[in-house]
């Protein structure tokens, strides 16, 4: 997922990260010195996409 791995601008050091999902949002809680910061993410599937997809690189 990746929302596990989303890094936003604050805090800069989080000492603590709390990932919760519910149905199809996740809210992100970053713990840090100077508050908590929330971010939340609304989960998508993708239905249809009528271009090919790019080789891979390498």
């Amino acid at each position: 997922m990746r929302a596990l791995h989303y890094q936003p601008r604050h805090p800069v050091h989080p000492h603590r990260k709390l990932v919760y999902r519910d149905g199809d949002v996740l809210l992100m809680v970053l713990e840090a010195m100077a508050g908590n910061y929330c971010y939340r993410f609304r989960v998508a599937e993708l239905l249809w996409d009528p271009a090919p997809r790019p080789e891979p690189a390498g």
